[in-house]
């Protein structure tokens, strides 16, 4: 149903910053958050919670 999150080019300056993970994922402006989009949020929230 929904993508495998891939590591976003760039992951370094919030790995720099923060000790948790971070989602960088990136949202069209021009049909805003879709469902996709949600379930990328979904399957990324499932391995942080997966990880306590």
């Amino acid at each position: 149903m929904t993508a495998p999150v891939q590591p976003a080019a760039g992951q370094g300056h919030p790995r720099a910053r923060h000790e948790g993970q971070a989602l960088l994922h990136r949202v069209d402006s021009t049909s805003g958050l879709t469902e996709t989009d949600l379930g990328v949020l979904g399957h990324w929230l499932e391995g942080v919670f997966a990880e306590l």
